[in-house]
């Protein structure tokens, strides 16, 4: 099946839709917990890190 000339949904950058917002533009609304409360962020990476090693290393003992 051939495509037809000039139907391709290509557009060149910059002429996109005008109600569509810039890409490189933040999406609005409130900023992520890694900004608005990075201790809280980072104090739930750490908590879910010393949930997992003990599973993996659990794992990897019943494996040797």
């Amino acid at each position: 099946m051939a495509r037809r000339k000039g139907t391709s949904r290509v557009t060149q950058p910059g002429t996109g839709s005008p109600n569509r917002p810039d890409p490189a533009a933040p999406p609005p609304g409130l900023p992520s917990i890694r900004q608005r409360r990075p201790a809280l962020f980072w104090g739930l990476i750490v908590g879910m890190l010393a949930m997992l090693l003990p599973l993996v290393a659990g794992i990897i003992q019943v494996l040797l």
